[in-house]
């Protein structure tokens, strides 16, 4: 994690991790033909804890778009991998779960007098959790919810944005979905203790920005790592090397990015 000089916390999302892998997309051409790029991708968590005295409800937003919620109580950790498909209908731990992914940019080739990209995302890069006081909602009490009636819901889908949606949003990098890593057992019924949200506003929300180590340097929050190559003497201006060593750093080696 990483303090910018405007006040905000950073995470800097690896594009040279263990678990890093090559998705692959189908595209189309101007022309009507398609085809096939792969770009590289990240799988990465968010680990949430609850250190308040009372129950909460997590509420997490990846680039400004709800992702996921669950109830914890008192002193409880949740990691959350990924998108749920049915978000505020189901618990995180019994839905369809999409991974999250860090990946960088696809090219697109639009046909002539196509819409132009959205607009910019103010919220792109960033991952924040809303923490709302919750108490059990005793006139609906406990219920019991039959899983297969979500069976036409198979994970949320999101592509890498293009080059010209992130380079109007002044990012390097954003969030997609991948396979799922979890999937809803739909042969089962479950009994659930209903909660609802206390209060018009949350108690806290946590943000979090996450972009490219390239970019993370140009920002001033980390500096370059300095490498002499074998041969070749280097200038330092300024404490810093004309050359730099090209390394990427993860959040923590399961990559988990927390917020408490």
């Amino acid at each position: 994690m990483h303090a910018g000089p405007d006040g905000k916390e950073w995470v800097g999302s690896s594009f040279n991790a263990l678990s890093t892998k090559m998705i692959e997309y189908e595209e189309q051409d101007p022309f009507g033909e398609k085809y096939k790029q792969s770009w590289p991708a990240t799988p990465y968590s968010v680990r949430v804890t609850n250190n308040s005295d009372s129950d909460v409800c997590a509420y997490l937003y990846v680039d400004g778009k709800k992702a996921c919620a669950n109830v914890l109580l008192a002193g409880v950790t949740v990691e959350f991998k990924g998108y749920q498909a049915n978000c505020g209908r189901l618990p995180y731990s019994d839905d369809t779960i999409s991974e999250f992914l860090f990946t960088l940019p696809r090219a697109e080739v639009r046909r002539g007098g196509a819409a132009p990209p959205p607009p910019r995302n103010p919220d792109l890069g960033t991952i924040a959790v809303k923490f709302w006081l919750v108490r059990k909602d005793e006139q609906r009490g406990s219920y019991v919810e039959n899983l297969g009636r979500f069976a036409d819901r198979r994970g949320e889908i999101i592509k890498p944005l293009t080059k010209s949606s992130m380079k109007d949003a002044k990012a390097t990098t954003a969030t997609a979905t991948g396979a799922n890593v979890q999937t809803i057992d739909l042969g089962q019924a479950k009994r659930y203790t209903s909660y609802k949200n206390v209060g018009q506003f949350p108690l806290v929300t946590v943000v979090r920005n996450y972009a490219t180590k390239s970019q993370l340097e140009m920002k001033g929050i980390v500096n370059p790592v300095v490498a002499a190559l074998p041969g070749v003497k280097d200038e330092l201006e300024g404490g810093q090397a004309k050359r730099r060593k090209k390394e990427e750093f993860t959040v923590d080696r399961n990559g988990a990015i927390c917020l408490d």
